[in-house]
């Protein structure tokens, strides 16, 4: 079983293939059952505040230490 710390990042990539900023990043662990008590798993989404956007493409990449 792995035991390696579960960092999760929120990045934000333009299409121009320049890479990805990482906007936000938190230890994973407190999303968990054993810390958050009952909690059953994480959710990912996208919305905007305005009316206008195109999203083109959501990844998640799952990359261990």
């Amino acid at each position: 079983m792995w035991n390696g710390p579960d960092d999760i990042e929120l990045g934000l990539g333009i299409g121009d293939g320049t890479g990805t900023d990482v906007l936000a990043r938190l230890d994973g662990r407190y999303l968990s059952t054993e810390v958050a008590g009952g909690f059953t798993g994480r959710m990912v989404g996208v919305w905007t505040e305005s009316r206008k956007v195109l999203v083109r493409r959501v990844r998640f990449a799952e990359r261990r230490a």
